[in-house]
């Protein structure tokens, strides 16, 4: 069950520069860790500095059953090719979402509008103002609300490889994993659940990020060519317990090389 992380409204140390490069109150907290999550959005580690809240002091619509303001961590975290972020709004608000690096400059504006009251998704694709992919390290990501904050870090991984020959992993998957299946699989997922926004954008090219995603996360495991029709041809649920050889296969392959 994905662990939802409110926003904290009050008694926290605000980061140094915000959103648009506006100064906040000074503050030693530096990019020491990050909230670990899958592509599920569940946390595998929680570093206490990030996402945090005050439930005594949330903010409330002051409705009869009202219902708070609310961040989730990113996911998944370690990003590689995006990562997301949704948010909850009892009312409407204005949000401002923005990305950070370790300089404390703003490197990319997600957000920045009033909004009905409703929950969000936005999906950032690890690039700057410009359409650059960044390069591996930590950055943070502000979400401020009618004049509160919160934070949380994001580790944007390495994924150049290490060896000699990448052509190991590569030929392998060249050879045993096909996008067209898994895109079989994916429009009949949809058609059963409606469901969208679990979904990751794998790059139309060969990269590096493809090459990571395709063994990194289960929503990709039906492209391999040991993965039984039946489970494409169902749409079933990607966290069900799916196996194929081929993919453990491959990413030992892909880990040797990395």
């Amino acid at each position: 069950m994905t662990l939802i992380i409110g926003l904290l409204v009050s008694a926290f140390t605000i980061i140094q520069i915000g959103c648009g490069g506006d100064k906040g109150t000074n503050s030693e907290k530096g990019f020491e860790g990050i909230t670990q999550t899958d592509e599920y959005g569940q946390i595998i580690y929680n570093d206490l500095d990030d996402w945090q809240w005050d439930d005594q002091t949330d903010l409330v619509d002051g409705g009869v059953n009202p219902k708070p303001y609310r961040v989730y961590p990113a996911y998944p975290n370690p990003a590689i090719g995006s990562i997301g972020i949704r948010f909850q709004l009892p009312q409407l608000s204005d949000v401002e979402q923005c990305i950070i690096d370790t300089r404390g400059e703003t490197i990319r504006e997600l957000v920045r509008s009033r909004k009905e009251a409703g929950v969000y998704r936005v999906v950032w694709d690890l690039c700057d103002e410009e359409g650059c992919k960044i390069s591996p390290g930590i950055y943070r990501c502000i979400f401020k609300v009618n004049g509160f904050e919160s934070y949380g870090d994001i580790e944007v991984e390495d994924i150049e490889p290490k060896c000699s020959t990448p052509s190991s992993y590569k030929n392998f998957a060249d050879e045993h994993w096909d996008r067209k299946r898994n895109m079989l699989w994916m429009g009949r997922y949809v058609s059963a659940t409606g469901d969208t926004s679990s979904l990751l954008p794998l790059p139309s090219n060969k990269n590096e990020e493809y090459y990571a995603m395709i063994g990194r996360y289960d929503q990709f495991v039906f492209g391999w060519d040991d993965c039984p029709d039946s489970n494409i041809e169902q749409g079933i649920p990607y966290w069900g317990d799916i196996i194929s050889d081929n993919r453990q296969i491959y990413s030992e392959l892909w880990e040797n090389c990395h």
